[in-house]
């Protein structure tokens, strides 16, 4: 299982730049698959970050808890690198838990290890770099559908992206993605089946 999930991070990897066996051998020594049930928290609030993750299969949840409320910063699906990156650059405790909303499969590189590859390999700079920059778009878009959309333009895009996963999450846990009460979501999807 672990190593045909390698070889899929590759083929996503070379999408974005060919990399040579010699590379890929020493970037996979140093690669951990995790395997990971619905509802597991693989990264909880106020530990630091040091680890970088790949969502090869599944749906992630980064949130920050706020007494007994549980607020989303983002929904991230397959093909997702996903950290923390304001606790990975400033070096401190992360604000955020990671949850996987579905059956997860990711890789893991720790942050040391990554750093090292990164500066001795123009490939692998490069791959960071582009993988930074959607994940920094990723953030961006997020922010701005809080700040200017509507709950239910967020449902809408929510149910648009993530048809497959709405079947298995109860609507307590839709709620909480999108930052709303469970009664607020009722009653946005009454008025869309009314409408």
């Amino acid at each position: 299982m672990s190593l045909e999930t390698l070889r899929e991070f590759r083929i996503i990897l070379e999408e974005i730049a060919p990399i040579n066996n010699a590379e890929w051998e020493y970037l996979a020594s140093n690669l951990t698959v995790l395997i990971l049930k619905k509802d597991t928290l693989f990264h909880e609030a106020g530990n630091k970050i040091e680890d970088l993750f790949f969502i090869i299969e599944g749906t992630v949840r980064k949130f920050s808890q706020h007494g007994e409320t549980r607020i989303t910063n983002n929904v991230y699906r397959s093909q997702r690198f996903i950290t923390d990156l304001l606790s990975v650059s400033e070096q401190k405790p992360s604000i955020y838990s990671f949850e996987c909303l579905s059956d997860t499969k990711l890789v893991k590189l720790s942050l040391s290890f990554s750093e090292k590859a990164f500066s001795m390999s123009p490939t692998f700079s490069h791959v960071a770099r582009v993988m930074y920059q959607q994940a920094l778009l990723q953030e961006s878009m997020r922010l701005r559908e809080v700040l200017t959309a509507s709950p239910t333009e967020q449902y809408k895009r929510f149910v648009n992206e993530h048809k497959e996963l709405l079947k298995h999450l109860p609507q307590n846990k839709i709620a909480e993605c999108l930052n709303i009460a469970p009664e607020t979501l009722s009653r946005i999807k009454k008025k869309l089946l009314a409408d």
